[in-house]
């Protein structure tokens, strides 16, 4: 991100031709539209109209995006002290402008600064507004804002390395206490869908709605999010299609959200008269269930969450010959999530070329991904355990609850024992899974299990428990040449960030 002086982006338009002045523009990572680009001169030329003092125009970023949430600012200046966010508005309400501004200061807060200064400028009105601490909007005088400009020199930074994403990508079972206090905001596409689904609701006593979207969308936030609006004005039941997590339970326990696991489901709650029912990881469901819903469909609102990827065994999602994913896509309200906002773009891109060979265009650095290979599982017990010591979350395999399959030799002991249907919708810092021997890939590149013996698919419990991390991923890999090579193929690929 470029330190830009905003008197030469001035200058550069008075006195360049249109072309070069873009090319100028380009070079500086600065992409705004031809409307954006107006706003932002007006205010340069509003600014350097009071002050010619130099130090005022120098050090800010311009249309920085905090990485996987591409939360955008306009003007950024950062000080020892401080940091001063301005808007560019054109025609916005103030209530609007509040908002953005309040929104803003809650990124910001995550830098820890003495001072957080939020301003907007409204070109159209040619007048200036700043946040108050009691989170009101006031009208600015530019003598006033050019005095906060220039209380300090500015620090030219890496912006990355200060915006940690994950501060921001609250977890309704993990930050619990954060999601109830709503210490957290939805992206724009989420806030489309939200409103959408709860205005079908609200116009109707039954019918079916679906949010489709793979890991990290944030699926899980929004729909809970759902959830806590409008259990206060309808009666609202929540279908976990999996275990209960202890973020679950704090829910339902202590927030009063009516929540039941799947295996609690039947068509007895229909007795309740719910305005809502949704089903969570409902590409899980079972055809029994699936029947039940089906032969009740005119006694409730229905809303079914799922990504068709995160199955765990042979019998998930089975409806007949078809699969639940099959039924839910062919819901008039289906809504897709396709932006990833949770999970590392970095973590992501290597799960999706490990588990397809095939898959050999996501050529970028891999820091966060780290690779251990011994060559019996005796050895890994320990090291695992130190691991755990250090913060890092072992996910193991589900164990069958009658007899045993090869898989189950790969588990080991565990000072805080999860599996994978124990981790379903929740997310960790810090995961370390173990790969075992029988791990293959087909002829076709996609990952297998080479012995499967039991309801429960390897494969899809080590996707299960990639797919849960947040920063940093370990894979141990016992006895497995093959997957060591393909780890080695991707982590060694031509570096291409």
């Amino acid at each position: 991100m470029n330190f830009i002086n905003l008197l030469s982006i001035l200058e550069s338009k008075n006195n360049l031709s249109d072309d070069l002045f873009n090319k100028y523009l380009e070079y500086l990572n600065v992409n705004l539209k031809d409307n954006e680009k107006e706003d932002l001169l007006k205010f340069i030329g509003k600014l350097f109209g009071e002050c010619q003092i130099p130090n005022i125009f120098d050090g800010y970023y311009i249309g920085y995006k905090i990485p996987q949430i591409s939360k955008e600012f306009d003007l950024l200046k950062i000080t020892e002290n401080s940091i001063i966010n301005i808007e560019l508005k054109s025609g916005a309400s103030n209530e609007s402008i509040k908002n953005q501004l309040i929104k803003n200061r809650y990124y910001l807060g995550s830098l820890q600064k003495d001072n957080i200064y939020n301003i907007a400028y409204q070109s159209n009105e040619d007048k200036l507004y700043i946040l108050t601490e009691k989170k009101e909007l006031e009208e600015l005088d530019v003598v006033d804002m050019s005095r906060i400009l220039l209380l300090e020199p500015p620090l030219e930074v890496n912006l990355d390395s200060l915006f940690d994403p994950s501060e921001f990508l609250v977890s309704p079972f993990n930050n619990t206490d954060r999601f109830i206090k709503g210490e957290y905001f939805l992206t724009n596409h989420q806030k489309e869908i939200k409103e959408s689904i709860v205005k079908i609701i609200e116009d109707n006593k039954y019918g079916a709605c679906a949010i489709s979207g793979k890991a990290g969308t944030g699926k899980t936030l929004l729909v809970y999010d759902i959830v806590k609006e409008m259990s206060l004005k309808k009666k609202v039941l929540i279908v976990h299609c999996g275990k209960l997590s202890d973020g679950h339970e704090k829910l339902r326990d202590r927030h009063e959200i009516d929540l039941i696991p799947i295996k609690f489901f039947s068509a007895e709650k229909f007795s309740k008269k719910y305005n809502l029912i949704i089903f969570d990881e409902a590409q899980r469901i079972r055809s029994k269930q699936l029947k039940v819903i089906l032969e009740n469909k005119e006694k409730s609102n229905y809303l079914f969450s799922y990504d068709k990827t995160q199955t765990l065994s042979h019998q998930d999602g089975k409806y007949g010959s078809r699969s639940a994913a099959e039924l839910f896509e062919g819901i008039k309200n289906h809504f897709n999530l396709t932006e990833n906002i949770r999970s590392n773009a970095e973590i992501s891109s290597f799960i999706k070329r490990f588990v397809d060979k095939k898959d050999n265009v996501s050529q970028r650095k891999y820091k966060n991904i780290t690779i251990q290979n011994f060559e019996k599982i005796d050895c890994v017990e320990d090291y695992v355990s130190n691991l755990e010591d250090c913060g890092w979350v072992y996910i193991s395999y589900t164990n069958l609850l009658y007899g045993n399959s090869i898989y189950q030799t790969y588990n080991i002991n565990s000072k805080t024992p999860k599996n994978a249907h124990d981790v379903i919708g929740q997310e960790f810092d810090k995961v370390v899974v173990i790969v075992g021997e029988k791990f293959a890939y087909k002829e076709t590149g996609e990952l297998t299990h080479q012995v499967t013996n039991g309801p429960h698919l390897p494969h899809k419990m080590l996707f299960q428990a990639m797919t849960r991390v947040r920063k940093e991923l370990k894979i141990v890999i016992v006895n497995n040449p093959e997957i060591l090579e393909r780890c080695l193929e991707i982590l060694s690929s031509p570096k291409k960030v």
